[in-house]
Order: C-alpha cells, then structure tokens, then sequence
C-alpha cells in the first residue's frame, strides 16, 4: 500500500487525503507542512504500531486501513482514515504508552515526531486547535465508554446461594491463575431492603469478565408443564452484564444433563 503514497502523483493522493483529516480541516498549507515533515509508514495486518508501556512519542495520522486500539490487551476502539492515534503524547511527552495500536488490516500511516508536530501547531494554530479538541474527545470516549482494564483481570462470579458451591469451587479452581475472582451471591436484589442496582452497576465496571452459575433454583409453569429455572436475580445479572460487559466476555457454568430451562433469548 505504501507505493500508492510515493512519487508525484502519490503525493497528490497524500495531500487529498491529509486535506480531509480531523487535524488539518481542509487548510492547503497544513497539508503541505505535515507531508514535508511526516513519513510514510505501511503495515501489515497484525503489526503494532505503537506498544503498551513503550517511550516512543511519535503521532500517526492514519491515511488508509484500519487500527485497534487495545489496553491490557483488550480492544477499546477502532481508528481509520482521518484519525489519529499516539496524540496524547503530545499533551505528555515524557509518559510511556497507555495503549497499544495495532493494524487489524493493511494500513498506511503518516508519522510525525512529536516535536516536529509541537513546532508546527505554533506555526499553525488551527492544528493546535484540533489537537486539543481531538484529546478532549478520546478523554471523553475513554471516560464514557471504556473504563481501564484491570492489570490482573477481575472476573465476577454470580450465582444464587444455592449455587454457591459450585461457584465456590471455581474461586478454588483458579487460585493460581493470573485473575482474581470476586463471588458474588447477595439476595433480594429486587427487595425494598436488598442489593441496589448502583451496587451491581459498580460490580460491572469493575469486572473484565463475568460467569454465572445455573442451578436448578426455582419452579416455574409454562404452558401447563413445570420446569426448573435459575434464580430471577442471577439470570437478570446475566442480562445486564452481556448487555454493559459484552456477550463474548460474559459466560454460563452448569451441569451437562441439567434439566434447568434456559432464557434462550439472552443467549442469542
């Protein structure tokens, strides 16, 4: 891909490309300025651009493909044309990196040092401007919508106090994993004196995973037949961490020939 950006008629598809950016907004001379100081940089699917934890400072504006954003390892967003990734450290030279950036398809990339960059938003207020509103809003995406993940990752253990030796015996299970289990089994979630939905609220942002034991809790009626079911409170959580944490991050335990009927439209 990178031989799409070189020779003359590559730097015209350049400046196109940088005229459309979220820094430069169109300003001809700007374009120009970051195409003089920037290099072009190509990568294959699967390569990282910029490491967790490294000293690097370089801003990448990206010009084709695609990258993911991922902290500890976990995926926290998607950058494509006319974003930029590696623009906090403009705001803090001297920290090492929160995330890692890694290309999820062919991608080209403008690199910039972060002196260069720093040299050319006081030549060019307008790209100091956009800096700054650039940061302020992947603050507020980071604020709103992905909190840190945990270094040893929380995993959330639900289940009734039935359930609780089977959960139990999962907080054993992993005793010499790299994860720390939090059991939780309060009742009356839906009691005027029971367990507040802030409460639960807080255990879901804490937590990079969650399971849930099924057990046979409850007897319903449905349809003139009778059927074991978990407990209401348990299958709730169930719903509101699939829904907040995600449904590849949040898991079921129970025996293979339970006869427990399942909420089959959570789990779709």
């Amino acid at each position: 891909m990178r031989a799409r950006f070189e020779g003359e008629e590559g730097h015209r598809l350049l400046l196109e490309i940088l005229k459309r950016h979220e820094l430069v907004e169109h300003h001809n001379e700007l374009a120009l300025a970051l195409a003089a100081k920037g290099e072009i940089v190509a990568l294959t699917e699967g390569s990282v651009l910029i490491a967790q934890g490294d000293g690097t400072n370089h801003v990448f504006l990206v010009i084709a493909g695609e990258c993911e954003i991922l902290i500890n390892e976990r995926s926290v967003a998607k950058r494509g044309p006319g974003t930029s990734v590696g623009e906090m450290s403009f705001l803090c030279p001297e920290s090492p990196r929160s995330a890692t950036v890694k290309a999820i398809k062919p991608t080209v990339c403008l690199k910039l040092a972060e002196m260069d960059l720093r040299s050319l938003a006081d030549e060019y207020p307008k790209l100091g401007m956009s800096l700054a509103r650039t940061m302020a809003k992947r603050l507020r995406e980071r604020e709103k919508f992905h909190s840190t993940p945990n270094p040893l990752p929380v995993l959330f253990i639900g289940s009734s106090v039935e359930g609780l030796p089977v959960a139990t015996k999962i907080v054993t299970g992993l005793k010499h994993d790299k994860i720390l289990p939090r059991l939780w089994s309060k009742p009356g979630l839906f009691s005027p004196g029971g367990v507040t939905i802030d409460e639960l609220l807080r255990e879901v942002r804490d937590a990079d995973f969650a399971v849930f034991v099924f057990g046979p809790d409850d007897l319903i009626a449905s349809r003139g037949e009778k059927y074991q079911v978990p407990r209401d409170n348990v299958i709730f959580e169930l719903g509101l961490f699939m829904g907040l944490l995600s449904h590849d991050r949040t898991y079921i335990v129970m025996a293979t020939k339970s006869p427990i009927k399942i909420p089959t439209d959570l789990l779709r």
